[in-house]
């Protein structure tokens, strides 16, 4: 109950950071039985190998710049050339939000296939900062958009508490006598109670 009440509450706090929210929301999956949103926070833990389908958040654009480093020579221009590619970020969350603090464009700089030619030029790959927020403001919206819908399917309360159901209350080797079996429906006309008044 205290882990729910904690997600719950921590989820609200814009400065609750992300993977400890992310470590918080897959116990509490896992606890309610939620395990395809637990993997889906494991894998934004632990970062997608190559393998994985990759979220669309997580593509994102990057500028690839080259110019020439190599000796000074008659006619040599420094020139850049600069070329717009998509990139996947697989990393964990964790790495994400580390470079999202630093509030600034990630410059990452890079070495073509050994080649003596190629080893005069210089290259660069840079993405925005916002291309970060953006991974950051997404899973934290999902986060909460799977939380909110718990709340309305009864999954979880504002208590903290996990609802009884009529699945996870009821002995099926027990005798039914005088129960309401479904005493927490929501949003229907139907009430069942053993002996009662069916027109009530």
């Amino acid at each position: 109950m205290k882990l729910i009440e904690d997600f719950i509450a921590d989820s609200a706090k814009s400065q609750t950071l992300l993977p400890d929210l992310l470590e918080e929301a897959r116990s509490v999956a896992n606890v309610i039985g939620e395990f395809e949103f637990a993997f889906f926070c494991e894998r934004e833990l632990n970062g997608y190998d190559e393998v994985d389908d990759l979220p669309a958040y997580r593509s994102v654009d990057k500028k690839v710049q080259s110019w020439y480093n190599g000796p000074i020579a008659p006619n040599a221009r420094r020139c850049m050339t600069e070329v717009l590619q998509s990139d996947e970020i697989r990393d964990p969350i964790k790495v994400v939000c580390d470079i999202s603090k630093e509030q600034k464009d990630y410059e990452r700089c890079f070495e073509w296939p050994k080649d003596p030619f190629r080893n005069v030029y210089k290259n660069k790959e840079i993405i925005k900062l916002i291309s970060f927020q953006r991974i950051e403001f997404f899973v934290r919206q999902k986060i909460n958009d799977w939380k909110n819908q718990m709340l309305k399917d009864g999954k979880l309360t504002l208590d903290g508490s996990v609802p009884k159901t009529e699945i996870n209350n009821i002995n099926i080797n027990a005798p039914v006598n005088n129960s309401n079996i479904i005493d927490k429906m929501t949003n229907s006309s139907a009430s069942v109670n053993n002996g009662a008044d069916s027109s009530k």
